[in-house]
């Protein structure tokens, strides 16, 4: 490594890189070729992706969000139990577009070409919303911890449209979600959320 920072030296007039740089780029590259030749096949993926938000000391921040993505193939039966396959953790901490520093972390773990399908669970936020732009074959859906958040922000204090919002999600039967959810009528939403029930609605279908 030493002598070759001396070489570069003398071949461009000035100190390129030190020998320890030289050392660690080499490292980076010969890492980089080895997980290449890892890269396992993929027809379907499965994402989660969320804001991580943290607390921040000694600064005039209180916190910061940091956005981060899940992605496993699949699950299997271990046991008594369903765990997930492969699961693998994204946390984005650098500049730059979410979705474009994704994309490179999954193309250094996956073989990736038109046919592989993303299917992306995310709570309704615009920006994962934005992964269908960036991938080939993409299905985003929002994850049903948030849909029924917010289904109940707008009908918990109906209890029999509730409880038929309830069953069908449990159910996963859509169709009777929809129902249920068009039976719900519009004065009975409190009148400063019924714009937004409309749009929520809108984007349910």
């Amino acid at each position: 490594y030493r002598d070759s920072a001396k070489r570069l030296e003398q071949l461009l007039g000035y100190n390129v890189l030190s020998h320890q740089a030289i050392r660690e780029k080499l490292l980076e590259k010969a890492e980089q070729e080895t997980r290449a030749a890892k890269r396992r096949p993929a027809r379907v993926l499965f994402v989660e992706v969320d804001g991580l938000y943290t607390k921040l000391q000694r600064s005039k921040k209180r916190g910061m969000e940091n956005a981060i993505a899940v992605v496993h193939e699949g699950w299997e039966k271990s046991g008594k139990r369903v765990r997930l396959k492969n699961k693998q953790h994204y946390l984005h901490t650098t500049g730059g577009n979410f979705w474009e520093g994704f994309g490179d972390f999954l193309a250094e773990r996956y073989e990736i070409d038109e046919n592989t399908w993303l299917v992306v669970n995310g709570d309704g936020a615009a920006w994962i919303g934005e992964c269908e732009s960036y991938f080939h074959q993409c299905l985003y859906m929002l994850d049903r911890f948030h849909v029924a958040r917010d289904l109940k922000r707008f009908v918990g204090h109906l209890p029999s449209e509730w409880e038929a919002v309830r069953r069908s999600l449990a159910k996963q039967d859509a169709a009777a979600l929809m129902a249920a959810l068009e039976g719900v009528a519009e004065h009975e939403i409190a009148e400063e959320q019924r714009r937004e029930w409309k749009q929520y609605k809108g984007y349910l279908k």
